[in-house]
Parts: C-alpha cells; sequence; structure tokens
C-alpha cells in the first residue's frame, strides 16, 4: 500500500505540473505526440478474425474490456456508444472565459514484450531431423493505437449543469497482427543424403478504425448513442522457400515464392443504450450491424520452380477483396459502491459465410523443358468463413483515495476463423488463427484536468500457422501448432480542452503575448469522478 500511495503521490504531481503549473507545455504536447503517432503506427493485437484483443482504451482494457454498462473511455465510443454521455466534460458555452468544452484522449502501448513458438515451422515433414525445428520469435515494440477527440453539444441542460449531448471522432487499430521468420537449415542422413531448406516469411494484417459518435442522455437513468464506422483493412503476405536434397550422384531442388497483397475499405453502424435501474446498478448493451463492403483489391502471385526437372510454374492473381466484420450483440451489468466497481459483460458475434474473400481473374504460365504453356483459368475465389463466438469479460476497480484506485480485469477473445488445414501454395489466405485469454492491472489517478492510467497488461495465445511444406512431391502449406504470450506496459490518459488551453496561455505568459487578465486566470475546479460513489 505504501508504493500505491507513493506513486498516487507521483500521478497528482504529474497533473500539477503537466497542466496547472506556469510555463508547462507537456499537456499540449503529449496530445500532438499521441495523435500522429496514433495516426502512423500501428499496434499488436492478435490475428485477423479476432475481435477483443486490441487495447482501445486504457481503463476498459484494465476492466478486462468490460465497459458496456460503464465505460467512459476511448474504448466506448466502439464498443457502446451510449456510454459517451459519461465523458467528463464542461458547461457549454461560447464564452471565452467560461469552461471550454470536450476533452481528447490517448491510450498506448507504452512498451509491449511477445514471444511466440511455432511447431515444427522450419521442418513439417520432418525429413530433416534437425534439433531446432520450432520457430521462436522474440519482439520488443513502442507503438500507440487509439485517438479520440470528444466534444459537448449545445444546450446544457438545467439539472446537471452541461450538455445531454456529446460528440466523439475516434481513430484505432481495431485488429493487427504481424511476423516475421528466417532460417536456413541442412542435415545429412545415414545414407550420405544431405537435405536442405530455407524459409523466410512475411505476414502483416491491420484494420483500422475510424468512428463518428453521438450520444444523447434522455433522463438522469437513461442514455442512447449511435456511431458511423468506415474500417480499412490491409494484409500482405510474402513467403519465400527453396529446398535441396542429393548426393554427389543425384540431387533435386525446389524453390517456392508466394505474395499477397489485399486491402478493402467497408462500413458499419452500431446503436446502444445505458440504463441504470437503481442506485449502483447499471445495465448497458449494444448492437452492431455487419459490416457493408465498398471496395477493395487483391493481388497474388504463385511460383513454383523445380530446375532439376526444368519445369516451374507461375500463377498470377488480380481481382477484389473484401474483409468482412460480423453482426454483433454486446450487454453487460456494472455493479457500483462507494469506493469498488464491478462490471461483467458478454460479447456474441454471428456466423459469417465470408469473413473474408478474395476474387479474382486467374491466370498461369508454365515452363516444362523448352516450350512454354499460358492458360487463363478464368474467376476464382478464396474464401475464410467465420463461426459464430462468443467472448466474455470482468473486471473490478477499488478507490484506494477520492482520485485515485486500482484496477484489474480478465476477458477471452477466440477467434471466428476456421482451424487452419493443408492448402495448395497458390489457394491460401489467411495464415493463421489463434484464441487468447488476457489479464491486466494497472493503477488510475483522476485531475481537475483529467486522468492518467499506468497498467500491465498480459496474454497467452495458441492455435494454428500456415507453414510451407515443399520437401513432399506435392508442395504446400500445412498446418502446425503455435503458442505465444506477451507482457505490455499500458499508459493511457484524457486531457480536457481547458487543461490545455490555461497550459498554452501560461507559457507564453512570460513573454508578454497574452493580457495580464488572462495570466492571472485561477486553475480550473476539480472535476468530479465519474466512478466514484456509483455515479
Amino acid at each position: 500500500m505504501r508504493e500505491l500511495s507513493r506513486l498516487h503521490q507521483s500521478l497528482s504531481l504529474y497533473f500539477r505540473r503537466a497542466f496547472v503549473s506556469e510555463g508547462s507545455r507537456l499537456g499540449v504536447g503529449l496530445g500532438i505526440v499521441a495523435f500522429f503517432l496514433t495516426i502512423f503506427c500501428s499496434g499488436e493485437g492478435l490475428a485477423q478474425g479476432n475481435f477483443d484483443g486490441r487495447l482501445l482504451g486504457g481503463r476498459t482494457s484494465m476492466m478486462g474490456g468490460a465497459g458496456v454498462a460503464m465505460g467512459s473511455d476511448q474504448a466506448t465510443a466502439f464498443i457502446n456508444p451510449a456510454g459517451i454521455t459519461r465523458i467528463p466534460g464542461q458547461k457549454y458555452s461560447v464564452s471565452r472565459n467560461s469552461s471550454n468544452s470536450g476533452q481528447y484522449a490517448f491510450s498506448t502501448f507504452a512498451g509491449q514484450f511477445e514471444s511466440r513458438s511455432i511447431k515444427n515451422y522450419y521442418d513439417p515433414s520432418q525429413e530433416l531431423n534437425l534439433e531446432k525445428e520450432n520457430a521462436v520469435d522474440l519482439s520488443l515494440r513502442v507503438v500507440p493505437n487509439t485517438f479520440c477527440l470528444f466534444l459537448d453539444g449545445p444546450p446544457k441542460d438545467s439539472y446537471s449543469g452541461r450538455s445531454r449531448h456529446k460528440f466523439a471522432a475516434c481513430g484505432a487499430d481495431t485488429e493487427s497482427e504481424n511476423y516475421f521468420y528466417s532460417r536456413t537449415a541442412s542435415s545429412v542422413n545415414d545414407a550420405g543424403v544431405s537435405r536442405g531448406v530455407s524459409n523466410q516469411t512475411a505476414m502483416s494484417f491491420k484494420r483500422s478504425s475510424f468512428a463518428l459518435t453521438w450520444g444523447l442522455q434522455l433522463t438522469e437513468r437513461l442514455s442512447v448513442g449511435t456511431n458511423f464506422r468506415i474500417d480499412y483493412a490491409a494484409f500482405t503476405n510474402q513467403v519465400s522457400s527453396s529446398a535441396f536434397t542429393g548426393n554427389t550422384s543425384s540431387a533435386t531442388s525446389i524453390v517456392a515464392d508466394v505474395n499477397r497483397n489485399s486491402w478493402s475499405w467497408g462500413t458499419s453502424v452500431t446503436i446502444g443504450a445505458t440504463y441504470r435501474l437503481f442506485d449502483g446498478v447499471t445495465i448497458g448493451g449494444a448492437f452492431s450491424t455487419p459490416s457493408q463492403h465498398i471496395f477493395g483489391s487483391h493481388t497474388g502471385s504463385t511460383n513454383i520452380s523445380s530446375p532439376k526437372s526444368s519445369r516451374a510454374l507461375f500463377v498470377q492473381d488480380e481481382g477484389d477483396f473484401r474483409y468482412n466484420s460480423a453482426g454483433q450483440l454486446r450487454v453487460g451489468m456494472a455493479f457500483s459502491w462507494p469506493t469498488f466497481n464491478f462490471e461483467i459483460n458478454a460479447a456474441f458475434y454471428g456466423a459469417q459465410e465470408e469473413i473474408a474473400s478474395a476474387s479474382f481473374e486467374r491466370t498461369t504460365n508454365e515452363v516444362s523443358g523448352a516450350s512454354l504453356v499460358s492458360n487463363d483459368l478464368g474467376r476464382r475465389a478464396i474464401v475464410e468463413r467465420g463461426q459464430p463466438v462468443t467472448n466474455l469479460f470482468a473486471g473490478f476497480e477499488t478507490f484506494l483515495a477520492n482520485d485515485f484506485s486500482l484496477i484489474a480485469g480478465l476477458n477471452t477473445d477466440f477467434s471466428s476463423l476456421t482451424k487452419r488445414k493443408a492448402t495448395e501454395l497458390a489457394d491460401s489466405l489467411f495464415m493463421q488463427r489463434k484464441h487468447a485469454l488476457y489479464a491486466s492491472v494497472g493503477v488510475m489517478s483522476y485531475g481537475s484536468a483529467g486522468s492518467l492510467l499506468l497498467g500491465f497488461r498480459s496474454h497467452y495465445g495458441w492455435g494454428e500457422v500456415l507453414s510451407p511444406d515443399i520437401l513432399t512431391n506435392a508442395p504446400q502449406f500445412v498446418a502446425q501448432r503455435q503458442s505465444d504470450a506477451s507482457i505490455s506496459l499500458v499508459v493511457s490518459g484524457q486531457i480536457n480542452f481547458k487543461a490545455v488551453r490555461d497550459t498554452a496561455l501560461r507559457a507564453v505568459a512570460p513573454l508578454g503575448q497574452i493580457s495580464s487578465s488572462l495570466s492571472s486566470a485561477a486553475p480550473p475546479p476539480k472535476a468530479a469522478n465519474p466512478y466514484r460513489n456509483g455515479q
């Protein structure tokens, strides 16, 4: 408890220096840096078909993703837009000397360490008898992933002293995954036959979302909201594998290259509501429509050559790609006491005939000896089907002081993709499937200028990944077991406009560029804590 108390004092000092102390530029700089890093960097998540692994909001993630009923951070704009009415704000006013409404917020992985292992990745057919045939990847990255702008709208409400309307514009990476493996290995068996393989795989998938959200507090107990989302998904996969086998009298070799480059745009709508049944108990629900495809692109190539047999096959694909979000229903119930909050949620995702599909025109060119045969195979398609998924979330927050709390949570993130299985090199799309369990713990400090959270989030994932096997007579991708684990240091915050404005004015006051009336303005009043005392 002493350590938490010291941390609380440090966070409180941060708020005073960052947003109130004269001459500080940290509040402005923090928001600017968060915005540009969010736009240009992608975060680490799980994989395609995983909908609940991303850190969209700091407090919600520490609560195990539970925020449908009483969430009020960046994640709320995505999972239940009605909850943005709980975002702390000020009275609506056009007066320069009155409290400016609105907040902007950021959420980030300050640092993530991840370890991934794939069984028999470099020797799927067990032909090489390698001592280390498993692929192991260790990574450390620093990546932000969410930026939100919250605004109060007119008119203000007479009983609450603030606007009943709240607007938000948010950008986030809602799904993300990338990995890179490269290794060359060889062996010689008892019969003197040499075998070797060289594999290099680079995969990247990212789905980014931009949401325009509106929330309305109809009564003191009931809030409703909706959002309109535009989603962009981009997928690239590059696999290069070569192998040889033989001895001094006879040998053969084979080379295979697979390249995929796909992207897709789509839209969806979410509607939600929260209702306080009675003091201390709040329920919430939100429904999201299946996404509607706008347009996309898919290009692919597969090259397989065997120099020994003087035969080579070149496959070219060009057409459309679509990545579809499933229709989803989220429900939750939250319980509040003077110093303790608890929330449980569930998310239900429907089955999909096509969670992703690439539809294209395929042409082939085959070189055999000295002849070339070209074929136009017409329209082809590769389809990834989605299974129904249910994920569960639970979290609690206990207040150690009026403006300082300890938060922890658990959640699941099951993949909607079907189990990976062996497939032809030219007919592959998504390379992996993973399920995951998440656990998180952190502390949060509430201040007059906003809030700041520090925490840790870890996960364990398991599933399958496709690896190239070209030592066999028919080169193909085969499914291998994989597992991974990570731990992340999470930093998240919310900053209100008035604090930023006052900070900027105080920063330039010594230069004499602002009036004495503005430079002597009092610090902003202490904001109410939206989670304390069951509000």
